[in-house]
């Protein structure tokens, strides 16, 4: 069973760099071009992981990161911020904060570590939903 990550990015460029990445290291990707339509896909599609930038229109990924954590069923799904020069998120109660642009290997690095706490079938249990979906 496939590690389904949620990515958050609102630059087009930097959305294909993270899914191609993500899917060559063997990671099923949703998208969410905004924080909204994140929420929406959160909601709807139950990711293993998300990964967001931390600098989105509409709905900044602290906002993001709160809904995650307030989500009883759900709540322990990693978060790692993608963050800019200034370093936003560091302090924010993010899993992991990545600097952004990404580096690929930094971005692997992370993804495995995180998902290596808790395997895909038990992070299916814990956030609700079923392992044969």
């Amino acid at each position: 069973m496939m590690v389904r990550v949620l990515i958050v990015e609102d630059d087009p460029a930097d959305m294909e760099l993270l899914m191609y990445t993500l899917q060559a290291a063997g990671y099923d990707t949703l998208c969410a071009h905004d924080g909204d339509e994140a929420v929406d896909v959160f909601r709807r599609e139950h990711p293993d992981l998300v990964i967001t930038k931390t600098g989105l229109p509409r709905r900044p990924a602290r906002d993001l990161l709160a809904l995650v954590r307030s989500d009883a069923p759900r709540r322990a799904v990693p978060v790692i911020a993608l963050a800019g020069e200034r370093g936003e998120g560091n302090d924010a109660g993010f899993d992991a904060t990545l600097p952004h642009p990404i580096v690929p290997d930094a971005l692997i690095d992370a993804v495995e570590r995180l998902c290596a706490v808790r395997p895909p079938r038990q992070l299916r249990r814990e956030n609700g939903n079923h392992p044969d979906r």
